[in-house]
């Protein structure tokens, strides 16, 4: 099944401004270059994809990690593209890290993670954006690959922070 979805064509609804879209367009049509992906193709992120970055489950830790950086990438780039500010994925990114401090082992703290499912489809409600659906979409269902596990905890956190790396890497405001 399909979290995140994504192709050029969205732009249009997305940039109101013909001069913000024409930016936009250029700077992904160049990614999607280097990802050697065809800019008529629409980008699919799977529900087998994210579980597979989280847990690990079938793969390899580098064919895991490899995974990791590329959707990182295509999701930094696409968030920037699609107006979503580093002060939205920070809001969330600055809890998960206070978590993460604070022991993933301890019952309390892995409540507060699961938590932030209804905070996250609050922000995504309350800005009624692209980038903010699809950074809830995202994340919503990594956070339920997660489960009890300290291990797919890290492997989220790995995941979150490099799509937080990437969007400022390409000039997320």
């Amino acid at each position: 099944m399909t979290v995140f979805t994504f192709s050029l064509q969205q732009l249009k609804a997305i940039h109101k401004n013909s001069r913000d879209r024409k930016k936009a367009t250029e700077f992904l049509e160049a990614k999607f270059q280097d990802w050697g992906i065809s800019p008529q193709s629409k980008i699919v992120l799977s529900e087998q994809t994210i579980r597979t970055i989280i847990t690990s489950q079938g793969v390899g830790p580098e064919e895991s990690a490899r995974l990791l950086v590329e959707w990182a990438d295509k999701l930094g780039a696409i968030f920037k593209a699609t107006k979503l500010s580093s002060s939205q994925i920070r809001d969330f990114f600055g809890e998960v890290r206070r978590i993460q401090q604070e022991g993933f082992h301890n019952a309390q703290v892995r409540r507060r993670f699961i938590l932030l499912l209804p905070k996250l489809e609050y922000a995504a409600a309350r800005a009624n954006a692209f980038g903010m659906n699809g950074l809830r979409d995202v994340l919503s269902y990594a956070i339920h690959c997660v489960q009890d596990n300290p291990q797919n905890f890290q492997r989220f956190m790995d995941f979150f922070e490099a799509i937080l790396a990437y969007h400022k890497a390409y000039g997320g405001n």
